[in-house]
């Protein structure tokens, strides 16, 4: 298998989501193409079992 350079975007509370939780997403620098986004928990949801810091939501593209 071949290494890849990829580059993770770090992005604000509230920008695609809600202002609980932040994003991030990997890109394939050199297709630029996206390989993959994740939703963090920020404070986390007790009543549902979910710490600060978890990922709530994860999405691969092939």
């Amino acid at each position: 298998m071949t290494p890849r350079s990829e580059l993770l975007l770090d992005l604000e509370p509230g920008t695609l989501q809600s202002q609980e939780s932040h994003d991030q997403i990997v890109i394939d620098t050199t297709s630029w193409r996206i390989l993959a986004s994740e939703t963090i928990s920020i404070d986390g949801f007790p009543e549902f079992h979910i710490a600060p810091g978890d990922v709530t939501s994860y999405t691969l593209w092939r």
